[in-house]
């Protein structure tokens, strides 16, 4: 759950885990502020974005189901694509039996990411990439030696994966109108290879 600019919350009723996270927030502090137990961050709430969160909490759930929404809306037009196209042609994701996703992006993979984003910019719908480098290929993970092919899963998605335009309020007929313009894009696409 975000706020207005940084700050955010973590619920959990795990009590280890919370010590952690309370830990991690005031730079890994240990028994007191100056004993660093481990790598942390400055993560304290200031009073503006507290208020702003004590906002939104009222709405929380409401937020959760209508993420929920959009991101069904998205599955369903997506899995008539690819039955249309004949093969699947856009990956969603999937969320496992039991879980429940807060949906911060809807990310699909496609094999032609760049041609398929440059399309629905000339279209007018925006599309991003937001992990574009895998964790273990980052500067701040060259200290532990892994280099290319370590994780070969996540350097292949890191290569196809895309979000699409995402938020609670976004509106069922703009989800069928940014898929149908993919459709469009991917059947020419898959018509100029045949």
């Amino acid at each position: 759950m975000g706020c207005y600019g940084d700050g955010g919350a973590i619920f959990t009723d795990n009590d280890e885990l919370a010590d952690k996270l309370r830990s991690i927030r005031v730079h890994g502090k240990g028994s007191d502020k100056y004993d660093n137990v481990r790598v942390g961050q400055n993560c304290r709430l200031d009073t503006i974005q507290a208020a702003i969160l004590i906002e939104k909490l009222k709405i929380y759930q409401n937020e959760l189901d209508a993420r929920q929404r959009v991101a069904d809306a998205y599955m369903a037009e997506i899995e008539k694509l690819n039955q249309t196209l004949g093969e699947e042609l856009i990956v969603s994701p999937k969320v496992l039996e039991g879980y429940k996703s807060a949906w911060a992006q809807y990310t699909i993979r496609v094999d032609e990411r760049s041609s398929l984003m440059a399309s629905l910019k000339e279209k007018g719908i925006p599309s991003v990439v937001y992990y574009r480098t895998p964790s273990h290929l980052l500067g701040a993970c060259a200290h532990l030696g892994l280099g290319e092919s370590s994780f070969p899963n996540a350097e292949e998605a890191s290569k196809k994966v895309m979000s699409l335009p995402f938020h609670p309020y976004l509106e069922i007929r703009y989800v069928h109108g940014i898929v149908s313009k993919a459709k469009e894009i991917l059947q020419d696409r898959t018509a100029s290879r045949s």
